[in-house]
């Protein structure tokens, strides 16, 4: 209400200040907090129908004018890291930073050297600070119009057709935040970017508005009479159906906010120094000024095309989806029926992010190493070699060396559903049953434009930047070969007109029941640590590389690291002890509690597990110094991991669920019910998708949790009682 805003986010890094883990010790404000959305919603529709003989026409509109206030810009309070030990800086008793200032020894006697996280803080000497300079406050405004004709045509008593067309337009979201933030760099008092660089490095072009969305929808539904055939086939017991159609989906706001937080709306960076040297930042430190703005490293002195971007792909549309159908319904006996059909969908034009401008010097040194031509992996793209002390900006290495990172939203992904539904529905005397089974297939090459960090699309953007479709296709996100769910409702017939005393007690009684039996769901596994191009995958997204195939015949959950790998990079452990390079180290996440088992080289570790972790892109971040180290990489000669997306799947689900009311009905127009419920009765463990990522394979003494359901907490038995006052 005053106007203040929350403190700015701390984080601690480095060496241990006490006992514990004193690094995950973290207060003030969350990176992207604080946050909101208000979206007033503003409609008018109306349908207007019509029997015109054989034909039953409908005509309507839907219009729609959504206003969203949106508050949202990751790092605008700054987010603060304090190190401690190697890179944190020294301390000394007193100094110009801080003449006054005393560090003791637990004995009480005055210290100085490596600087301790905690006495960076109280020195507000930051190692790292992350910022974001721009307007939080985001308003902007969508309209939707929609308008459709259907005409129901009953050609013959047993023939009907359904013809339709629907046109929908929308708005798109972007343009009026990208007027706003081209009317801010066009004024010199209001620009955020330096006004020395052109006004085009500083603005965003408006996007055309997808204006061609027609949908139609053609069907129909016959009912033979085929009499030779038997009663089954005639007199209206059989319904032969079929449709086709073409749906829209317009963009969504989140896909604004993520754009409108990166330049040129916004300008975010990132400020590491070693605490106390000269020109080193102190806290609090937020860039106010387009000064201290260009001082953000690697921009060359403030280009807003070398700050983060994510971008819209000039060519973004609506993605749409065509439909089809082809079923059978019968009725079997009275008050039974039984449906199967056919359903199938074509997903055109889904959203997905890219990595818009690759980094490629990794990929380019990996190729170098193994004696290929320096383009090998990176679909024959090369980063010029520098000398050594050439300044390094955020363009360094990357196809367009004028931009930095770049991440793209498009509509880049492409979806396939093949079905066969069955559905069976029956009232017996006082029960009500029904049953539905689905037998399906669901592929595409991206089902989510955010990465869900496990599951069946953990990160965001392809393991390839360069081969964002063919390598990336395989089973969706969503997909579920088995689906199976039956219900039934059941009134005790007794004592229904509940008359007196015991008809009260005994009657208004109702059991009802759930069955759900499902297929595991599809996840890939995932590699944190490895990286193709570290700084947009560090910004953006996580690790993309995934592992290769060892032997199929292996033990699930058995995945082989490299001596470099395990023992330099990660994990360390009883193994290391007796493991040299060129060994690896199988484990085996299915047994907790064993070590990791020593193998002789990489052939043999292709034998003995499931899994190989690609260690090529430890090198990237550091975490191995060289590909000497790599020897999973120096084995395969591939960067890329040849494990498919979304090849393992997750545990089955079963569940069953139960309920009993008893209504109790005290006057005409009053009753009260009363009710217990049991969600998955029998309390069956349905863990899911297990932990996805390799480098939860190990915790050093002992295997960890990656592949391992048995670190999921699982489904448990809940009950619930209530009672309600109807009247």
């Amino acid at each position: 209400p005053d106007g203040t805003l929350p403190a700015p986010g701390i984080s601690f890094s480095g060496q241990r200040d006490v006992a514990g883990n004193f690094n995950s010790l973290g207060f003030g404000t969350a990176n992207n907090l604080p946050q909101s959305r208000k979206v007033d919603v503003y409609q008018q529709q109306d349908t207007f129908s019509s029997s015109l003989g054989n034909h039953f026409v409908k005509v309507g509109f839907d219009l729609r004018q959504q206003q969203v206030n949106n508050f949202f810009l990751p790092n605008f309070l700054t987010v603060n890291r304090f190190r401690g030990g190697a890179g944190g800086g020294t301390v000394a008793s007193g100094g110009t930073l801080c003449p006054n200032c005393r560090f003791f020894t637990a004995a009480g006697n005055p210290r100085g050297g490596n600087a301790l996280a905690f006495e960076n803080l109280l020195l507000g000497r930051p190692d790292r600070v992350n910022f974001a300079r721009g307007n939080p406050r985001i308003l902007t405004k969508q309209n939707d119009y929609f308008f459709f004709v259907q005409d129901d045509y009953r050609v013959r008593s047993n023939l009907t057709l359904n013809l339709g067309l629907r046109y929908e337009y929308s708005s798109t979201p972007f343009n009026p935040i990208i007027e706003k933030v081209n009317a801010r760099e066009a004024d010199p008092a209001t620009a955020i970017f330096d006004t020395a660089f052109p006004l085009a490095f500083r603005t965003a072009q408006k996007l055309k508005t997808d204006k061609n969305n027609f949908a139609p929808r053609v069907g129909f539904a016959y009912s033979p009479n085929i009499k030779f055939l038997g009663d089954r086939f005639s007199n209206g017991r059989t319904v032969l159906r079929a449709g086709f159609g073409i749906a829209y989906d317009p963009s969504f706001f989140n896909i604004v906010l993520n754009t409108v937080t990166a330049a040129p709306y916004a300008a975010s960076g990132v400020f590491t120094q070693v605490p106390g040297t000269p020109g080193a930042l102190n806290f609090p430190f937020v860039p106010s000024t387009t000064a201290q703005l260009n001082i953000t490293p690697g921009t060359k002195g403030g280009d807003p095309r070398l700050f983060n971007q994510t971008r819209v792909d000039p060519g973004f549309y609506s993605p749409y989806t065509m439909q089809f159908n082809v079923g059978i319904q019968q009725e079997l006996f009275k008050d039974t029926v039984l449906e199967v059909r056919y359903v199938g969908s074509r997903i055109i034009g889904q959203y997905q992010t890219v990595n818009g401008n690759p980094d490629v010097r990794f990929l380019n040194n990996a190729a170098t190493y193994l004696g290929l031509n320096r383009g090998a992996f990176s679909n024959g793209n090369v980063a010029p070699t520098l000398p050594a002390g050439t300044p390094v900006d955020n363009g360094t290495g990357r196809i367009d060396p004028n931009f930095g990172n770049v991440r793209v939203r498009n509509n880049g992904a492409r979806a396939t559903y093949d079905g066969l539904q069955m559905r069976f529905d029956t009232r017996i005397s006082d029960v009500v049953f029904n049953a539905n089974y689905t037998f399906s297939k669901t592929i595409d090459n991206a089902s989510e434009i955010f990465g869900t960090f496990g599951g069946g699309q953990g990160v965001a953007a392809s393991q390839n930047p360069f081969d964002t479709s063919a390598g990336e296709r395989g089973l969706s996100a969503f997909h579920q070969k088995h689906n199976f769910t039956a219900n039934f409702v059941y009134e005790l017939p007794f004592f229904k007109d509940q008359k007196g005393l015991v008809g009260k007690a005994l009657g208004g009684f109702q059991f009802n029941g759930i069955i759900f039996l499902g297929s595991g769901r599809p996840y890939t596994p995932l590699q944190l640590f490895s990286n193709v191009d570290p700084r947009f995958e560090g910004t953006f997204t996580n690790g993309v590389l995934r592992p290769f195939d060892g032997n199929a015949t292996a033990p699930n959950g058995t995945i082989a690291f490299g001596y470099g790998a395990a023992c330099l990079a990660l994990f360390g452990g009883p193994a290391c002890d007796t493991a040299v390079p060129g060994n690896f180290i199988v484990y085996n996440t299915l047994q907790p509690g064993s070590p990791g088992v020593v193998v002789a080289n990489a052939q043999a570790a292709q034998q003995a597990a499931r899994l190989v972790y690609n260690d090529a892109g430890l090198v990237a971040i550091g975490f191995l110094p060289g590909y000497d180290d790599a020897e999973a990489f120096r084995y395969f000669k591939k960067y890329f991991g040849n494990v498919g997306r979304n090849t393992f799947i997750g545990d089955n689900s079963y569940r069953v669920n139960l309920s009993v009311v008893k209504s109790t009905r005290i006057t005409e127009r009053m009753e009260i019910e009363f009710r217990a419920e049991a969600t998955n009765i029998f309390n069956r463990r349905n863990f899911g998708v297990p932990d996805a990522i390799t480098e939860d394979a190990s915790f050093g003494n002992f295997v960890g949790s990656f592949q391992n359901p048995g670190f999921n907490s699982g489904d448990a038995r809940a009950v619930r009682l209530g009672v309600r006052f109807l009247f």
